[in-house]
């Protein structure tokens, strides 16, 4: 770390195939630090694609022990693809339940702002994403849970080009407050 502010932690959310990914690896690059992979991705590929219940708690405990390791790479901002409330929901989803570890885990996590992607852009089927439709539930869930919950959160919509300068601005903002 080059400073003594605390790292920021900025989650990008959102339904399948809205951008997460390119836009948190956009964020990365513009902003010179690092950014932490979607874990249940890289989890259910080496699983087969396959989805069960009892991967979940392990995916969440992935994805905290990766923010973990990389946040010591960050450079002023820690950027996330997805998050554990994300997690949470694709268990609802997928299960129609949610393991206690992962809610717990799910109410102690503590981002500076979730930039929510809209499900404004076409569905690309890549072999692991299945749930076309139940973009918009995801969308609303997300939506309720982050006002729920009062977190800081921006909704960017648009072209890639347009989503990748929306959550630059969102970043842009948060940094004049601090």
């Amino acid at each position: 770390m080059t400073s003594s502010r605390p790292i920021l932690k900025i989650a990008v959310i959102g339904a399948e195939s809205t951008g997460k990914t390119t836009v948190a690896a956009a964020l990365a690059h513009h902003y010179e630090t690092v950014w932490v992979p979607e874990y249940a991705r890289s989890f259910l590929v080496e699983k087969g694609g396959k989805r069960l219940l009892e991967y979940m708690v392990p995916i969440a405990l992935g994805h905290v022990a990766s923010q973990k390791e990389l946040i010591k790479r960050a450079t002023r901002i820690l950027f996330s693809d997805s998050c554990l409330l994300a997690t949470a929901l694709w268990s609802q989803r997928y299960f129609g339940t949610c393991d206690k570890v992962i809610l717990n885990m799910v109410a102690a996590e503590n981002y500076d702002l979730y930039i929510l992607l809209t499900d404004d852009i076409t569905w690309v089927n890549d072999g692991l994403r299945d749930s076309e439709h139940y973009r918009t539930w995801f969308e609303t869930s997300l939506l309720v849970e982050l006002t729920q919950r009062k977190l800081a959160y921006v909704a960017v919509s648009g072209t890639m080009e347009e989503r990748i300068a929306g959550a630059i601005e969102a970043v842009e903002h948060l940094l004049s407050l601090r």
